[in-house]
């Protein structure tokens, strides 16, 4: 059995666009068939999804998430250190908001107690409605960083800590570099046995020096981002190292702004360590990531747990420069480009998965229309019809 669904206009995230008549041929998880300024004929027994004024997109991919917490209720490390009951609950929900929002793939940065292995698996099982799910399973933080995970300090440690994420199931390796966590010499360890292993490793920075230490160790992308100089962003293109932009969670009024994190942590060094590295990194970010924009740095987008709210992303991204196109394809293409697996997914090309989503309108001419997303449709399946949180 076939579904074919009908737009008024296609946006594929290659950088082509389709502005009269599209229809996209499903069958089972797969696209089969792409006709563009046409419908095709269907037969009795297709399944006709007809959204005459909606433009066809692919599936959202938030590159940076967590299952967990909600950066808008506060203490997030607290939320991190919740039973782990408490946490897969609000796991399920966060997951399904996102879900609603388009994304339909989330790449998901670290979970307590392996939490994000066993959600990766109750998505895939469809015991839950979820995005597809990347995962770290794990982190390198040593034991003066967050406090909450586990310690890493030495060189054996750092070994360790990969070795046991790529057991757990890892997707990539992240690791923690706040001001004094690791030195250069143990970041290039750490991308040189991620990368022996077969796997990509991602860096968490909020601050220039790291910034730039981690550009220079040839880590795979950067998480969050904070001030960098002209030539570390030339770099990181020159090299092919992503930023991946979480800029959701610093400036949207429902993200750390409003939780006041610094003073919900209470009791943690980390929340010390935001008091001084969170306005720092926001001040930084505002004026450097305009500047990787134009400097055509390969951009991702995440929401870093915002759940629901990742059209900000977009809409952020354009506000400080890019095109809609640009940021249309930070969150789709450039996603699956990151992951590595762009050859399924991040597109809508015959032959890769049916994941593809749909807003009333040209996103082209008001980026803000991907806040009003209309299908849902992950592997071939609709997800639309969820209830809504």
């Amino acid at each position: 059995m076939r579904k074919i669904i009908y737009g008024k206009g296609l946006i594929d995230g290659t950088g082509d666009v389709t502005n009269d008549n599209v229809s996209i041929i499903v069958k089972g998880a797969k696209i089969i068939g792409i006709e563009k300024n046409k419908k095709v004929q269907s037969q009795q027994e297709d399944i006709v999804i007809d959204l005459p004024g909606d433009y066809l997109l692919p599936g959202f991919i938030d590159s940076h998430s967590h299952g967990p917490i909600r950066p808008g209720d506060g203490d997030q490390v607290g939320q991190f250190m919740d039973p782990s009951a408490i946490a897969a609950l609000r796991s399920a929900n966060n997951l399904r908001r996102s879900l609603k929002s388009g994304v339909t793939t989330m790449r998901s940065m670290h979970a307590e107690n392996d939490l994000d292995v066993f959600l990766r698996e109750s998505v895939e099982k469809q015991e839950i409605p979820g995005p597809r799910m990347f995962i770290s399973a794990g982190a390198i933080t040593p034991s003066n960083g967050l406090g909450a995970f586990t310690s890493v300090d030495t060189p054996d440690d750092i070994r360790r800590s990969i070795r046991r994420s790529i057991k757990m199931g890892a997707d990539f390796i992240k690791i923690f570099c706040d001001p004094g966590n690791y030195s250069k010499d143990e970041i290039k360890l750490a991308v040189d046995e991620a990368h022996n292993k077969g796997k990509r490793i991602s860096a968490h920075v909020l601050s220039e020096k790291e910034f730039q230490m981690c550009v220079e160790c040839g880590v795979d992308s950067i998480e969050h981002g904070g001030p960098v100089s002209n030539n570390t962003l030339e770099m990181m293109k020159k090299k092919g190292i992503f930023w991946v932009a979480t800029n959701t969670i610093f400036f949207h009024p429902q993200g750390l702004p409003r939780a006041n994190y610094q003073i919900n942590a209470p009791g943690t060094r980390r929340a010390k360590i935001e008091q001084t590295l969170v306005p720092k990194a926001c001040e930084g970010i505002a004026k450097a990531f305009p500047k990787a924009i134009s400097a055509k740095v390969d951009i991702a987008l995440g929401s870093d747990s915002m759940h629901g709210l990742f059209p900000y992303e977009m809409e952020y991204m354009v506000e400080k420069g890019a095109t809609p196109m640009e940021a249309i394809i930070a969150a789709t293409r450039k996603g699956a480009e990151l992951i590595g697996v762009e050859e399924q997914i991040g597109t809508l090309e015959v032959g890769k998965k049916a994941d593809i989503i749909s807003v009333p309108g040209n996103p082209l001419d008001d980026i803000r229309l991907t806040w009003d997303v209309n299908l849902i449709m992950k592997d071939g399946k609709r997800y639309d019809n969820l209830s809504s949180l």
